[in-house]
Order: C-alpha cells, then structure tokens, then sequence
C-alpha cells in the first residue's frame, strides 16, 4: 500500500504487526513496564541514470521523529521509533502514557487484540 493512498507514487510500505503482553500481580503494576518499537534500517528511491549505465539511490524520504519534523528516514543504528517526544507506543492523544494498556484478569491463551479493559478508564 503507498504510504500516502492520495498519491499512488507514494513508495510502497511493508510493514509486521507485534502485540506483547506481561503478567502482574496488580494492574497498578502496569505502570512500572512500557513496551518501545525500535527500528533499524532506511527507506530509498533509487532508479537508472539518463545513460542507462548506473543506478542513482536517493535518500529523500523524511518521516517525523522524536517530534522534528523532516528527518530523513536513515538508521544505521537501533533506534526508538516514535514520532513524538515520548516513545511509549501507547501514550496516544490522552496525555497519559498508560492510559491505552489493556489488561485481562485472567492470563488469554494467545493475545487478542483488545482486551476490552482501559487502564486508564478502570484507574
């Protein structure tokens, strides 16, 4: 799927899906632990020179980072991928970065989803 589906020359983007859970005693206990994305790698366009001899690789895609705006989407390094300044992959608009965990009381043979229970609603 293009990156922007408005753009068609947009660059296709692939992506994985994780879901990651832990155990505790007490969902109070749910604040003391955040899962961070990391990411590693870059995005490139690249196509034949005029001559048709050599292939041009240009770095001029940009993504937000850590909150900055156009930073070219180059990461040799592991790096925590967040676009805004907290890297809590759950903080969302709601300001509180443990508000979005779900929690369970019993212990799901897989891990749906959803849950169904909002730490921050059930706090």
């Amino acid at each position: 799927m293009p990156a922007d589906t408005a753009e068609l020359s947009d660059p296709i983007i692939y992506g994985t899906k994780m879901i990651a859970g832990y155990i505790t005693h007490d969902v109070e206990q749910l604040t003391n632990y955040l899962f961070v994305q990391f990411n590693r790698g870059c995005m490139w366009y690249s196509h034949l020179d005029e001559s048709k001899q050599h292939i041009v690789t240009e770095f001029g895609i940009v993504r937000e980072y850590l909150g900055v705006r156009k930073t070219q989407n180059v990461f040799p390094e592991w790096v925590v991928d967040t676009n805004d300044n907290d890297p809590a992959a759950t903080s969302g608009e709601v300001g509180n970065r443990h508000f979005l965990l779900q929690w369970s009381e019993k212990v799901p043979l897989g891990i749906p989803n959803v849950q169904g229970n909002l730490f921050g609603e059930k706090r």
